[in-house]
C-alpha cells in the first residue's frame, strides 16, 4: 500500500551515502518510474511526501543533476551541475546537451541517446567532456535513463553527473609517467633488467633482450646467466646478486669480463641494487650493464700504440723492436703467425727481417714477385683474403702461392705519410673467422704508428752506424797521417844511408860489404813500392774510386799468374808454391780486387814461412761460393794477433822470417776487396805450425 514509504529510506541513504556513483542512478530511477506509476494509489499525502523527498534529493545531492526533454533540452537542473559547468540555471534552460559538449564527444553521446530515445537501451553510462562557460574543459562521468509522463505522452531524460577531472588529470599524469618510463626504459642503449631472489630474468628492457641474443622479452623471462654466460662469468654474476639480497648493499660501476657461451668475450660496466617491494622487503636485484666493449678495446690501442712507441727509444735494436710489435699485436688479437715485409725502393728488394710462422721458413729477401705481400705493397690498401677471396685475386693472376695455403690472411700496409715502406701480416692456416672487420681496424689503427717507430729505429740505427763509419774515418784518417809519417819514412831512412855510405866509403868498403847495402836499398825501395801501391789502392777503396766491376774468370788462371809474380821472392827464401786448385775453376768477381788479395795474401805467407818451407794454395765449393786457401808452413801467431787481424785500428805489425817489413794495410785491403764481391775472409793459425787465410767469393751471379 505505500511502496515509496517502504523503500524511499534505503535509496535515499544510497544517494547520499560514499559509495553512490553513476550507476546507482538506474535504480533510483526505476524506483521513481515505478513510484510515479503508482501515484494514483498512493494516498496524497505520501505523494507530497515523495515529491518532497525527490525534491530534496535534487538539489541537495553532490553530484550533477538534469532533466531533458526528448530533444535534448534542459528542463531542470541542480546547483552542482551548474557549479561544474560555471552557467547559472537560466542560461543552461535555454540550452540542448550539445551546446556544452566537447565537439569531440557529440556524436557518440548522441547515438546513445537516440538508441535510449528508441527504447533499445535502458540507460547509458559513458565519460565525457563538457565545455565549461570560461571555455575550459571538464571531464563528467554521464548516467542517463529515460521517464515517461503518466500519460506516456512525454518523454524525459534523467541524467546524473560526477566531475571526474582531477581523476582525469592524475591518470593523464600517471600514464604520461608510466610512457614515459617505458620510452626510456626501453631506448636507453643500456641493459636495464630485474630478477627474483634466484637470480632469474623477471623484466627486461629492449637493449637487455638485444644484448643477451634473443628476440622478446618473453624468451628471456625465467632464464638466468647460466643460459647465456660461460660458468666463470655466470658464478661471479649470480654470486655478486645473493650478496646484495642478504645485504642490501649496492654494487655500483664495476666492470667485468663476460665470457659468452659461444666464446666471445665483451666487456661491461655494471651497477646493481635491491629491488624491493612496498613494505621494504627485499625481492630480487634491479640492474644497469653498459657494454664498454669499443671503449676497453679503444684504451687498448692506445696502450699498444704507447708500447710501440717507447719501445722505439727503449729497445736495443731493431729486432728487439719487430719482437715488441709482435708481442704487442698478440695481446691486441690472435697473431702465432706474424710478419713484418720491408720494401727497399733502391734495390727494389723486397725483405723479411721479422718472420715468425709456424709452417713456412723466413723468406729470404727477393725481388717482388706475385705474393698477396707485394698485392698489398702495389696497392697500398689492407687486405683480408680467405680462401674464396685468395682463389678469386689468383683467377685474375693478381697473386699466386708462396709458401703455405693459409685459411686466412690479413696484410696491412705500413706507411709514412702516403708512402708504403711494408707490410705487416697475421694468418691462421686452420680458423678461417679468427680475423675480421674488428681486427682489420685495430691493425689499420695501430699500423701508422708501428710504421713510424721501425722508420725512427731504422734511421737511429743508421745514424748510429754512420756516427760508427765516421769513427773509423777519423781512425783510418789517423793510421794514415801514421802510416806516411812513419811507415813509409822508415825505408828512405835506410835508402839515404846506405847510399851514403856507398857514395862516402866506397872505395873502403869490401865486396861483401857493398853487396849487402845495395840488397838492403834494393829491400827498401821494394817495402816502400809494395806499401805505396797498397796506400794507392786503399786510398782509392774508401774515397769510392775503386769500382766493382765483377765477372766470370778461372780463378786458377789468376793463382797462376801470381805464383809467376812472386815465385822469385820464395825461391830468394826456398820456399816452395804449390796450386792445389784445378783447371776452369769459374768464380764470379771483380778480376782487379780478387788478384790484389791474392797477391797480398801470398807475399804474406813469403814473409812468414821459414827458408826451405812451403806455401799451399787450395780451393772447395760448396752452397753457391768458392773457398780458397792460402796456407803456409810458417811462425804462426796466436789468438790475440788474430784477433787484431783485419781491424784497422789494431792491425798488427811484425818483421818476416827474413826480417821483412810490412804495415798490416795489406789485410785491411783484403777484407774491404773480398766484402765488397759478397764474400768473407777469416784466418786460422797456431804459433811454430804456420797460419792458414781463407775467404769465399760467388761461383756465379745467382750467388750475389
Amino acid at each position: 500500500k505505500e511502496p515509496f514509504r517502504s523503500n524511499s529510506k534505503s535509496n535515499i541513504e544510497l544517494i547520499y551515502s560514499e559509495d553512490f556513483n553513476a550507476s546507482s542512478l538506474s535504480r533510483f530511477v526505476n524506483l521513481f518510474i515505478k513510484t510515479k506509476n503508482n501515484l494514483k494509489t498512493v494516498p496524497q499525502e505520501n505523494s507530497r511526501e515523495f515529491n518532497f523527498t525527490l525534491g530534496k534529493i535534487f538539489n541537495n545531492t553532490g553530484v550533477g543533476v538534469t532533466l531533458a526533454d526528448y530533444q535534448g533540452k534542459i528542463i531542470k537542473c541542480n546547483e552542482a551541475f551548474c557549479k561544474m559547468l560555471n552557467f547559472t540555471k537560466e542560461e543552461l534552460y535555454k540550452m540542448k546537451f550539445s551546446d556544452f559538449t566537447f565537439h569531440a564527444d557529440r556524436p557518440k553521446v548522441i547515438k546513445l541517446f537516440n538508441e535510449l530515445l528508441k527504447g533499445k537501451i535502458d540507460y547509458y553510462s559513458i565519460e565525457k567532456r563538457y565545455v565549461r562557460k570560461d571555455g575550459n574543459i571538464v571531464w563528467g562521468d554521464l548516467t542517463v535513463a529515460m521517464i515517461k509522463s503518466e500519460d506516456n505522452k512525454h518523454q524525459f531524460s534523467l541524467g546524473l553527473v560526477i566531475d571526474i577531472t582531477s581523476q582525469k588529470e592524475a591518470n593523464e599524469k600517471l600514464k604520461k609517467a608510466q610512457d614515459l618510463s617505458y620510452t626510456l626504459l626501453n631506448n636507453i642503449p643500456d641493459s636495464i633488467y630485474f630478477k627474483d631472489l634466484e637470480s632469474r630474468f623477471i623484466k627486461v628492457n629492449n637493449s637487455a633482450v638485444k644484448k643477451l641474443g634473443f628476440n622478446s622479452e618473453e624468451e628471456v623471462i625465467g632464464k638466468t646467466d647460466f643460459d647465456i654466460f660461460k660458468k666463470v662469468h655466470a658464478y661471479k654474476a649470480y654470486e655478486d646478486e645473493q650478496r646484495i639480497i642478504k645485504t642490501g648493499e649496492p654494487l655500483v660501476g664495476v666492470e667485468e669480463i663476460e665470457v659468452w657461451q659461444d666464446g666471445k668475450i665483451t666487456h661491461a660496466s655494471t651497477t646493481k641494487l635491491p629491488l624491493k617491494d612496498d613494505n621494504g622487503n627485499i625481492i630480487g636485484t634491479f640492474g644497469i650493464t653498459r657494454d664498454i666493449t669499443e671503449r676497453k678495446e679503444f684504451e687498448e690501442i692506445q696502450k699498444a700504440q704507447y708500447k710501440i712507441s717507447e719501445a722505439v727509444h727503449s729497445t736495443p735494436n731493431i729486432m728487439t723492436l719487430y719482437k715488441k710489435i709482435h708481442d704487442v699485436v698478440r695481446e691486441l688479437m690472435h697473431a702465432e703467425n706474424f710478419y713484418i715485409a720491408l720494401y727497399d725502393e733502391k734495390t727494389e728488394l723486397i725483405s723479411f727481417p721479422y718472420f715468425v710462422d709456424e709452417y713456412d721458413a723466413p723468406p729470404a729477401t727477393r725481388k717482388l714477385k706475385k705474393g698477396l705481400t707485394e698485392y698489398v705493397l702495389k696497392t697500398g690498401v689492407d687486405v683480408l683474403v680467405d680462401r674464396e677471396k685468395d682463389e678469386e685475386l689468383k683467377r685474375k693472376g693478381e697473386v699466386e702461392l708462396i709458401g703455405e695455403l693459409q685459411s686466412i690472411w690479413l696484410g696491412i700496409p705500413l706507411k709514412i705519410g702516403d708512402k708504403v715502406i711494408g707490410v705487416m701480416a697475421v694468418q691462421d692456416y686452420k680458423n678461417d673467422k679468427v680475423y675480421g672487420e674488428k681486427e682489420r681496424q685495430i691493425l689499420l689503427f695501430v699500423s701508422e704508428q708501428i710504421a713510424i717507430a721501425i722508420d725512427k729505429k731504422r734511421n737511429a740505427e743508421a745514424l748510429e752506424k754512420y756516427s760508427e763509419e765516421l769513427n773509423q774515418l777519423n781512425i783510418t784518417k789517423d793510421k794514415f797521417f801514421s802510416i806516411i809519417a812513419h811507415d813509409l819514412k822508415n825505408p828512405f831512412i835506410t835508402l839515404l844511408g846506405f847510399s851514403d855510405m856507398l857514395i862516402h866509403e866506397y872505395d873502403e868498403l869490401t865486396e861483401e860489404e857493398k853487396l849487402q847495402y845495395i840488397t838492403e836499398i834494393r829491400n827498401s825501395a821494394k817495402s816502400s813500392h809494395e806499401l805505396l801501391e797498397n796506400l794507392l789502392e786503399w786510398s782509392r777503396s774508401q774515397t769510392g774510386g775503386l769500382k766493382y766491376e765483377p765477372h766470370q774468370f778461372d780463378i786458377y788462371e789468376l793463382v797462376r799468374r801470381n805464383f809467376l809474380l812472386l815465385n822469385p821472392m820464395a825461391k830468394s827464401k826456398g820456399i816452395k808454391l804449390i796450386c792445389e786448385v784445378n783447371e776452369n775453376t769459374e768464380v764470379f768477381a771483380d778480376f782487379d780486387m780478387i788478384n790484389t788479395v791474392i797477391r797480398n795474401l801470398i807475399s804474406n805467407a813469403v814473409k812468414f814461412t821459414n827458408k826451405d818451407g812451403e806455401i799451399k794454395i787450395s780451393a772447395v765449393s760448396a752452397d753457391g761460393f768458392l773457398k780458397l786457401c792460402v796456407c803456409d808452413n810458417g811462425v804462426g801467431m796466436d789468438k790475440k794477433t788474430l784477433d787484431k787481424l783485419f781491424k784497422l785500428g789494431e792491425q798488427h805489425t811484425s818483421r818476416g822470417t827474413s826480417k821483412e817489413t810490412g804495415t798490416g794495410l795489406g789485410l785491411i785491403l783484403c777484407k774491404e776487396f773480398i766484402e765488397k764481391n759478397y764474400g768473407k775472409i777469416w784466418a786460422e793459425s797456431e804459433i811454430g805450425k804456420g797460419t792458414t787465410f781463407c775467404f769465399t767469393i760467388p761461383i756465379n751471379k745467382n750467388r750475389i
